[in-house]
């Protein structure tokens, strides 16, 4: 493998959600300055919109100095073939989640939960029912259109120049993984480790379909429908319609 590769693929992503944070800070300064109001759902809707621009930049930097163009982003319509990928995609990637929890409830063991997760649960903390309605559009809009961009359009095809596509597939799913840290660590190292694990496995299953149909639509959507799903069942559950399984 070559690692010089590996770590500058694995620049772009890391980039990307530098640049993320940097436009979300740009965007709360001048609210908190105008309103004086800043809890944690305002960050979160704020973050989240900011994820397409940190993808956005580190896109425009990658295309500057590469001599790419919008050419190199493998986006089509999706075939009604790929419409099937998608729907299944979801259905694959929530079942996965639910074996991954009985299994880890039959070793006594559990993942740590999502920041997002834990303050929508929590009383005060900001994140309101109104907070999670929006992050279900904005899951499918932004969060997987940019973080597949960044991920798979821009980590995982870099690294086929040099690398098989699934090494490839491995490499930039590490990352995914890892930019994932933060979010997952409420709990101890061991939850999270076993977060950041089912992170890494639905995170390959992305990359493979995105290597299968070379076309980004594809992951993104299902990227975006899964956790729109996820804050939707969230949602219930903070209405007492549905008690999300642990």
């Amino acid at each position: 493998m070559n690692a010089n590769k590996i770590v500058r693929a694995g620049g772009l992503g890391i980039g990307g959600i530098v640049f993320s944070a940097v436009w979300g800070i740009l965007m709360v300064i001048p609210l908190y300055l105008w309103t004086n109001i800043l809890n944690s759902g305002i960050e979160i809707i704020i973050n989240t919109i900011a994820l397409p621009l940190g993808a956005l930049t580190i896109g425009a930097i990658y295309f500057k100095y590469t001599d790419r163009g919008m050419d190199y982003i493998d986006i089509d319509q999706p075939t009604p073939k790929q419409i099937l990928f998608i729907a299944l995609g979801v259905v694959f990637l929530l079942t996965i989640g639910v074996i991954i929890s009985v299994v880890t409830t039959i070793l006594g063991v559990s993942g740590s939960e999502h920041q997002i997760y834990k303050l929508a649960t929590t009383e005060g903390s900001g994140v309101s029912t109104t907070t999670v309605l929006v992050l279900i559009p904005l899951s499918i809009l932004f969060v997987g259109p940019a973080e597949e961009f960044m991920f798979r359009g821009l980590v995982q095809k870099s690294l086929y120049e040099d690398h098989s596509k699934n090494e490839s597939i491995m490499i930039a799913s590490v990352f995914f993984s890892a930019i994932h840290i933060f979010a997952y660590f409420t709990a101890g190292l061991e939850q999270a480790l076993i977060s950041l694990t089912t992170i890494l496995i639905l995170s390959v299953f992305l990359g493979y379909m995105y290597a299968k149909t070379e076309n980004l639509l594809v992951p993104a959507l299902i990227h975006g429908c899964y956790n729109a799903v996820l804050f939707a069942l969230l949602y219930l559950e903070l209405i007492g319609a549905f008690t999300m399984p642990t």
